[in-house]
């Protein structure tokens, strides 16, 4: 089997190894209609199910895509785990359960237990190893918590983690049909959330919608990154077990990087950045920009690998060119091209919902005057465009930070170091308005 096949066929099965056994069928049938892929895939899957030798579970259980009446625990489901009370399983897989239980007093509050089933080969209890110690690094809000680790009396490794009572980013989104600044702010708690992880040398590799769950708190909605499970550290100075095989294709095709699909490159903080990229444009559009129903396996990876990102076009109201920019970057198939980091990302957006100048974009200056005439409401003007200034600290810093972007970029237009605030923002306005003048025929009009 050469490479490309291969990597096809290791697609599939992560893709499906963790639905119940009866949805498994109809999704490998949306995949592919290759019938030796199948084949290969089904002898992949039975071999997986009898030797439970590969994968924990999908801590998507503990959201999206739960399929209560097929959660039945395997092995039969015990009383206890250590000092907690178990009160259900809310899914299996092939090595391991997550169960539903309950804290001892006095927090009594509910918790899921991430469990290794007795006999797990030695890779997966390595795996599940590596995810206990990623999980140990991380103490952020948006990251689902961990409260305790320990051992059974059988010698298997469990882990106790928050439950998450939530729904994933994108049926939320559509549930309650956000507008577009309602998810950039969810969007922009998944990026400091990730981050976090990244500045621990931690890479996520499977960032999905099921693995970015939305819960409630004082009537606000909260992020939640959770599945820690196909993790990567990242630190020089450690050294540990290789835990993937060559060629091995790790996270979720649908939600995978050019350089994942491909292995030319090895995946970095960039490839989460990429992911969360096609996040926000499936909760943005209401549909992934590469897949299509009843589509095989080939066309998506070629899309993923070569077609650029569709643009925006559903959501009404919105700054659609600054949208679109910050995905493309985000998105960009060349992993150089992308934001350098998940936290330039979130500034990105950030400034995107302060009504500051996004870095995707090109910053010409009468970009650069639009953006601070819109954010900046004290600003006025009267009849003979005259500009008038309340006396406000924060307008006068908007004024400061319009001469610093003038500055560095070296535009000639306006003499920032010899002019007043009041002369610099009447400067901003004259620019804005000869570049208006000149745009009438394309509908700009000056302020």
């Amino acid at each position: 089997m050469d490479n490309m096949r291969y990597k096809e066929v290791e697609a599939i099965f992560v893709e499906v190894v963790d639905l119940p056994v009866t949805r498994r069928g109809d999704r490998i049938a949306e995949l592919t209609q290759d019938r030796e892929l199948i084949q290969i895939v089904q002898q992949m899957l039975d071999e997986n199910d009898l030797a439970d030798q590969e994968g924990f579970m999908d801590a998507s259980v503990l959201g999206e895509g739960v399929d209560w009446e097929a959660a039945e625990p395997t092995p039969p489901m015990p009383e206890r785990i250590g000092k907690y009370a178990i009160l259900k399983a809310l899914g299996h897989g092939a090595s391991g359960t997550v169960y539903l239980a309950q804290a001892p007093l006095p927090l009594e509050r509910m918790v899921a237990i991430k469990l290794l089933h007795t006999g797990a080969g030695e890779l997966t209890m390595a795996r599940f190893r590596e995810e206990q110690r990623v999980l140990a690094r991380l103490q952020n809000v948006g990251i689902a918590e961990v409260y305790d680790q320990g051992v059974t009396v059988l010698g298997m490794p469990f882990t106790v983690l928050e439950y998450i009572d939530g729904v994933s980013i994108t049926e939320h989104c559509e549930q309650n049909r956000l507008g577009w600044r309602a998810i950039i702010e969810l969007m922009t708690q998944c990026t400091r959330a990730v981050s976090h992880a990244h500045q621990r040398n931690i890479i996520h590799r499977d960032l999905k919608p099921s693995n970015l769950m939305v819960t409630q708190k004082n009537d606000r909605a909260c992020m939640k990154v959770i599945d820690f499970g196909t993790a990567k550290l990242t630190d020089p100075l450690r050294t540990a077990p290789h835990l993937t095989v060559e060629s091995q294709f790790i996270g979720t095709l649908t939600y995978s990087s050019p350089e994942q699909l491909s292995g030319n490159d090895a995946p970095d903080t960039r490839t989460d950045v990429h992911a969360l990229g096609l996040v926000l444009y499936e909760c943005l559009e209401g549909k992934h920009p590469f897949f299509q129903d009843n589509d095989g396996l080939k066309p998506m990876i070629d899309r993923i690998m070569t077609q650029p990102l569709p643009t925006i076009s559903s959501q009404p109201n919105i700054p659609i060119r600054e949208i679109n920019a910050i995905l493309s970057r985000a998105c960009a198939k060349d992993i150089s091209e992308r934001y350098s980091s998940m936290l330039h990302f979130g500034e990105d957006l950030q400034n995107l919902l302060s009504g500051l100048p996004v870095k995707a974009m090109r910053p010409r200056p009468a970009y650069i005057a639009r953006k601070f005439i819109r954010r900046n409401r004290l600003l006025t003007l009267n009849e003979e465009r005259e500009t008038h200034y309340v006396d406000n600290e924060r307008v006068k810093d908007e004024v400061k930070f319009a001469r610093r972007m003038f500055a560095d970029n070296g535009w000639p237009v306006i003499d920032v170091t010899r002019r007043s605030i009041e002369e610099t923002a009447a400067a901003v306005i004259r620019l804005y308005n000869e570049r208006a003048a000149r745009g009438t025929r394309q509908g700009a009009k000056p302020i």
